[in-house]
């Protein structure tokens, strides 16, 4: 099965002068996880920020929680292409360590497409065997 027949199409895309505040606002009405975060003056990809990230970056280190978004968000974007195979994304995962990949259109245009996260993966495509194999590898380093 290829990523576009899984992921999340167009989330939440927040700019990198949102505040801290805001972006966990966002996450608690769309209830995800994380957001991916760009450069509306370039059209661009930036970075990405997590629940996680917003807990262990800004709230732990007491930082000011008007600051901007940019300020605590990853910015190695860790990334897959629509028509990749989930085996292949899955097996990317579980060697970075990681829960969830922007999803871009092809390697030519890199067009912001979506998401894709372990969640994603569960809920469609779990079949028992070697895709339900595949994601308790990419889980074990959270346990």
């Amino acid at each position: 099965m290829q990523v576009k027949h899984v992921a999340t199409h167009k989330p939440e895309f927040i700019d990198a002068t949102t505040s801290i505040q805001a972006a966990a606002e966002i996450m608690r009405e769309t209830g995800c996880g994380c957001l991916p975060v760009g450069d509306d003056s370039k059209q661009k990809l930036v970075g990405i920020v997590t629940d996680r990230d917003i807990v262990l970056k800004a709230v732990a280190q007491g930082k000011d929680l008007g600051a901007k978004v940019s300020d605590i968000a990853t910015e190695k974007v860790f990334y897959c292409f629509e028509d990749d195979d989930i085996s292949d994304i899955l097996h990317n995962m579980k060697q970075h360590q990681i829960q969830r990949l922007v999803v871009l259109k092809d390697q030519s245009s890199k067009q912001f497409r979506g998401m894709i996260t372990l969640s994603d993966i569960a809920k469609k495509c779990t079949d028992g065997g070697a895709m339900s194999e595949g994601i308790a590898q990419c889980c074990k380093p959270y346990h």
